[in-house]
């Protein structure tokens, strides 16, 4: 089941983890023994659509958690 958040949430989450990657980034948390890659941390988030059907049912739901 997936786990629905609202766009406060998802905002909030997004937040969360781009401080984190920038923590592990400026070292002041250790991403793993010899800190590697630190210097590339990363997050992003995409829906993929490989039908119309589904391409419809993601903005759908887009428009249902911001209201519109």
């Amino acid at each position: 089941a997936a786990v629905r958040l609202s766009e406060d949430q998802r905002t909030k989450y997004n937040e969360y983890l781009r401080e984190q990657l920038e923590l592990i980034r400026t070292g002041q948390i250790e991403l793993c023994q010899g800190e590697t890659a630190k210097a590339f941390p990363a997050f992003g988030v995409a829906e993929l659509a490989l039908t119309d059907r589904n391409a419809a049912r993601i903005i759908d739901n887009r428009r249902r958690r911001e209201g519109i």
